[in-house]
This record gives structure tokens, sequence and C-alpha cells, in this order.
């Protein structure tokens, strides 16, 4: 099932085998190097963040999976199996351990992150809908840098919370209202009223944005009078690392970086271009996270 998925937001499977760990059976998973970390250390690591590029990537990878015939449900999306591309900045869904097939009209099992499953999971009757839910439950996180249900002090608590329609306390802490009425379109507890897919595709809130450049796939990159600024998400180029805006890293394009020494015959000196002139301040770099 796995070694078909073929998706610029999903994490490429290679191949799996069974084998023994400590007198049980355990199975090894061999997939793509993410180095970069997940959308989680991200969070964690910078306070700008591009909900809404992060968000259409997600839901593309999503689409992708439940298009699938017959659809492939993921059961266990959060922002721990969300994986940050470090050349790019954009987003694939991993972990797919526990994805599943949608061979009936509907799944079955108790599996995945309480904090993340949808109330009909418990019910062990569930479709593809429950990876909207949690999708949305990702987005929350995304917009209050908060786990949802953090009060919470057991997966107990949280069960009753889910199965009586009560959302995480973090939900009231939603700043953007375009936002808040995305994540509550998500969450809700009866499924055939949260948000499609394809819908939330077609939202104005997750339309790709002018001059952003390959859309899901091209990154965090944007043109600034030749100037390409990456934000970095963890990975490091031999183009030259310097440091940003607000603290951002930016990765320069080659050339651009430290000024290369010249020998002692060419009168070149630190500060000048040229023997005799003046070489000129630095054009302003822009990140790709504003």
């Amino acid at each position: 099932m796995l070694k078909g998925l073929q998706h610029p937001n999903i994490v490429r499977f290679y191949d799996s085998w069974e084998g023994p760990s400590r007198g049980r059976k355990c199975i090894v998973l061999v997939t793509e190097l993410m180095t970069s970390g997940t959308l989680k250390t991200y969070l964690k690591r910078f306070k700008v963040m591009k909900i809404s590029w992060w968000c259409r990537q997600i839901l593309k990878g999503l689409h992708f999976l439940h298009t699938r015939a017959p659809p492939i449900i993921h059961r266990d999306l959060k922002c721990d199996n969300i994986f940050i591309t470090g050349p790019t900045g954009s987003v694939k869904i991993g972990d797919l351990g526990l994805a599943t097939l949608k061979r009936a009209s509907f799944a079955k099992s108790v599996i995945g992150t309480p904090e993340f499953m949808a109330p009909e999971m418990y019910e062990e009757k569930y479709d593809e809908l429950v990876d909207v839910y949690a999708f949305g439950m990702c987005m929350l996180e995304m917009a209050t840098s908060e786990y949802p249900y953090s009060e919470c002090q057991n997966a107990a608590q949280i069960y009753r919370r889910v199965t009586s329609g009560v959302k995480p306390a973090s939900f009231d802490k939603v700043a953007i209202p375009e936002v808040k009425e995305i994540i509550e379109g998500c969450i809700r507890q009866n499924k055939e009223e949260r948000y499609a897919i394809k819908d939330l595709l077609s939202h104005a809130f997750f339309q790709e944005e002018t001059g952003r450049a390959g859309g899901a796939g091209g990154g965090g990159r944007r043109q600034d009078g030749g100037h390409q600024a990456v934000a970095a998400a963890g990975g490091r180029e031999a183009e030259g690392e310097v440091q940003g805006q607000r603290g951002h890293r930016v990765l320069l394009p080659p050339g651009e970086g430290r000024p290369r020494r010249r020998g002692a015959g060419d009168g070149w000196t630190p500060g000048t271009c040229a023997k005799g002139t003046t070489r000129p301040s630095p054009r302003p770099l822009r990140t790709a996270l504003p």
C-alpha cells in the first residue's frame, strides 16, 4: 500500500520487513530521510508562522491519500508526524504506520493519539473524515502553539471532552477569526457537518499567495531583487548562512556570502570592491516568513 504513494507532500516509503526485537516481532520501515525535524519542533523555534502555506500542503497530501482506490486513512495526523524539508521549508506528511485502507464503507479499531482522535473513532466505525478532524487540531496547534486538550490530565479526561463535544481550551485563544472558523468547521462532533478536503482546498484562506514560487512543492522562496531568502527549517546549504530579520536564518545564493579574499598584489582591501572603488551597501534581506 505505502510503496505506491508518490506525492510531493507525502514522505516517500521504500521498503519494510519484520524482525525480532527483544523476543517480540517488530516491523521496520525504510522511508525518505527527513533531517530538518517535524512541524512541531519548527513551531517551537520560530514564532512567526505561515499557517495558510503549511496547511495547504497538508491538505494536498491528505487529498492524495483520500482519493486513492480504496481511500487511505492516515489515522494519526498531528504536527509530530508532519516533516519539514530543509532546503525549501515545505512540509510532508509522514509516519503512515497506522494508515489503513477503507475497504468497506468505514474502518474499524481504536488507534491514534487521543488529542487528535475524532469522537467516532472511539466507536470503531469511521471514515477519512477523521483526518479532517485531526487536521483541524493540527491547525489549532499551529495557531496557538499549544497542544490540544493540554488542560486534561489523562486520556480518560480527553475522551469525555471529545465525546461530549467540548472543544480544547486553546480554541478560545485563536486570534484570527477566519482561522478560528476553519478550525471549528473541521472539529465538529458530527462528521457530516465537517469540511471536506476539497472544500478546504478551495477556501480563500488556503489559496496560494502571489509571489510564492512553486506552490506547495516550491517551498518558502521569494524573489527579491535577485536574492532568494529561505527560512531555514534546520537544513544548511553550502550557499552560506546568515542571520536575517527577526532572528530567522536565511540562505543566500552562491556569491552572496562572505567577501572572497584576493591576492596581495591586486590592491584589494576589506571594504572595497576593486582598487579605489567603494563597495556598495548590501541589499536588505527578506525572509520567507514575514
